[in-house]
């Protein structure tokens, strides 16, 4: 099964985003410790057991954000497409480039098929540009990269992270292909590719995320010691205050930082549409690239992409957290307007530790 990221429309919002205040990504020397690795298995059965589609934790909480489907609903609704895909882009005031970003995400609910992604980032690609070179991804966008947790189809819980593959074209109109190399974990058995919404390169590793449980994840622009960018992706479990390095790529290129990034919330396998699938992420931190301090975000803009992905959703924020919720059931309620700006009045300072 194929993991999927709707990357077109992300990338517009994003783009959308970058005028907006968005940053990202650095180097946290706190992020460290193996995340274990493993090669998906093609041939596993989905499992229905292995994460109940209708399960669903704090349930008065959601209700009073949004009417619920019942079990017999969700049971009921055949579904063609995915569900409503939702994304959150947050305002960094005065930020136009960072070197680290992070954000803490919680879900109160993990049917099969569902994608929460903590960052979606655009890398400056100038330093190509000022070699001589025309630099797109594959969708006629500059590159970047996307990471998050998912619930793949058999049930298992993995840690994803993608990077675009960028395309080089010189002033003579000689073209080149430029992928990264990943330099963690170092296990050529879980190497992969991936296509049809964009093509680059992406690792899953195992990751147990759970429900109720609030993880807080970094991303950071490092340095190879031949001087390329290396991004890493990292997640602490604030329970226990771990940090675990999940995933690293070379990009291949250097003198480049995170432009801009935002989060979203997606449902990839139809035959799951149905199921409730729920997102809050809290304590937006980016760290300035021009002044080296962290800066937090207490506004985003949150909408809908793909609306001709049907079923109900609705987004807002609380006083510490912006949240969606979506299931492909239809009719449910009278969602807010795409691109509607929310605020929360408190939102963790500093490094994240």
């Amino acid at each position: 099964m194929k993991k999927r990221l709707a990357a077109f429309a992300m990338a517009l919002v994003v783009a959308a985003g970058i005028a907006y205040g968005l940053a990202s990504a650095g180097s946290k020397g706190g992020a460290s410790g193996a995340g274990a690795t493993a090669k998906p298995d093609a041939t596993a059965k989905p499992d229905a057991t292995a994460a109940p589609e209708a399960t669903l934790l704090d349930r008065s909480k959601w209700e009073a954000r949004m009417p619920l489907p019942t079990s017999e609903q969700i049971s009921a609704y055949e579904a063609t497409e995915r569900s409503p895909y939702i994304v959150c882009w947050p305002k960094f005031p005065e930020v136009t480039g960072c070197t680290e970003y992070a954000v803490d995400v919680r879900t109160d609910s993990q049917p099969r098929g569902t994608y929460v992604n903590t960052a979606t980032w655009w890398m400056d690609v100038s330093s190509l540009e000022k070699s001589g070179f025309t630099v797109k991804s594959d969708d006629g966008l500059p590159g970047g990269g996307y990471a998050g947790f998912q619930v793949l189809e058999d049930g298992r819980k993995v840690a994803i992270m993608s990077i675009w593959k960028l395309f080089l074209t010189d002033k003579d109109g000689n073209s080149q292909e430029l992928n990264a190399k990943r330099t963690y974990p170092n296990d050529p058995s879980i190497a992969g590719e991936f296509g049809g919404e964009g093509t680059g390169v992406q690792t899953l590793v195992d990751y147990d995320w759970q429900a109720g449980k609030t993880y807080r994840t970094l991303i950071q622009c490092g340095e190879t010691s031949e001087g390329n960018c290396e991004v890493t992706f990292s997640v602490c479990d604030l329970e226990t205050g771990e940090w675990t390095k999940l995933v690293a790529y070379d990009l291949g290129f250097r003198d480049t930082h995170i432009l801009a990034a935002g989060c979203f919330l997606e449902n990839y396998l139809p035959e799951t549409a149905g199921a409730v699938r729920t997102v809050e992420w809290s304590n937006y931190r980016a760290k300035d690239l021009k002044t080296g301090s962290w800066v937090s975000a207490k506004a985003a803009k949150i909408g809908r992409q793909f609306k001709d992905w049907p079923g109900s959703y609705s987004f807002g924020s609380s006083d510490s957290c912006f949240w969606a919720i979506t299931t492909g059931v239809p009719g449910l309620c009278e969602p807010p307007a795409d691109g509607t700006e929310f605020s929360v009045t408190s939102a963790a300072e500093g490094a994240p530790e």
